[in-house]
């Protein structure tokens, strides 16, 4: 039996960030408060990336974890997600 078991951070409406690095690869998950903070993390981990030339490909994105237990991709109000550049994350 295993002890210690880690609690669930996330609640319905928790949003995390996923990133790719070196395509097909694992996501990295980054719990974020907002969608603005999300945007920023995403842009912050992109300009350091575009620093290393071991790293050839990326990608990235945010969730939203719902009523169902599901993370689903995480959009606007005007159906845009995080990586759009219409994007609004005021």
């Amino acid at each position: 039996m295993r002890k210690n078991l880690p609690k669930n951070i996330y609640k319905v409406g928790s949003l995390r960030v996923w990133n790719m690095i070196q395509l097909p690869n694992e996501p990295i998950y980054y719990p974020v408060k907002s969608p603005k903070h999300g945007k920023t993390l995403i842009n912050a981990l992109a300009d350091s990336q575009l620093l290393d030339t071991n790293i050839t490909d990326n990608a990235f994105g945010m969730e939203i974890l719902e009523k169902d237990g599901e993370w689903c991709d995480w959009e606007d109000n005007d159906g845009n997600n995080i990586t759009d550049d219409e994007c609004s994350v005021e």
